[in-house]
């Protein structure tokens, strides 16, 4: 009996730890995703603005 309540808990250490990891790497794609998105919102608009002549030029 003590054998499986040990095997249980090194199962369910094993399962937390990959279940937080799993979740971090979530937390880092959606935030790299998020950047991603934003940055090409801004390429968009600097393309926009460069062809209507609205580019600002050093001084």
């Amino acid at each position: 009996m003590t054998d499986i309540s040990i095997r249980n808990r090194l199962w369910l250490a094993v399962a937390l730890s990959l279940l937080a990891a799993s979740h971090l790497a979530a937390v880092q794609l959606s935030g790299m995703w998020s950047t991603q998105t934003r940055m090409c919102e801004v390429v968009i608009l600097s393309e926009n603005m460069a062809r209507n002549g609205q580019a600002a030029t050093p001084s």
